[in-house]
């Protein structure tokens, strides 16, 4: 009878600690994607709206506005999601010119930042 009760005690470990490891797996952490907007004439920029989202549904929306001196050239974003795939919009506002958005399909790793660009798009000279 003692190893009948051994047995399942030791089952009944093994299936704890494997629910715990799922459970740690499956939870969120904290990762972070930082808007390079050093090509997008940062100084000039009033806001910053960055919607981060997977599978059409939203993990994040930050919106930022900025004084006189303009935006950083680096913006860093933190949020809580699970580590994957993800879709990055990220609009600059100008104080005289258009917005311009960007989008990128990127990797989120607590491990390293991911990084989505913001490029400046000139109007065609005619």
């Amino acid at each position: 009878m003692t190893r009948q009760r051994l047995l399942r005690i030791g089952f009944l470990a093994l299936l704890a600690a494997g629910l715990v490891l799922w459970a740690k797996w499956r939870a969120p952490r904290q990762v972070a994607v930082v808007v390079d907007l050093a090509e997008a004439l940062p100084g000039d920029m009033s806001g910053l709206d960055v919607i981060v989202t997977r599978s059409g549904r939203a993990l994040a929306r930050i919106d930022r506005r900025y004084g006189a001196s303009g935006a950083p050239q680096r913006e860093r974003v933190e949020l809580r999601a699970a580590e994957g795939a993800a879709d990055v919009e990220a609009t600059a506002v100008y104080r005289a010119r258009p917005a311009v958005r960007s989008r990128a399909a990127l990797e989120l790793r607590e491990e390293a930042a991911a990084v989505v660009i913001v490029t400046r798009h000139e109007a065609p000279k005619r």
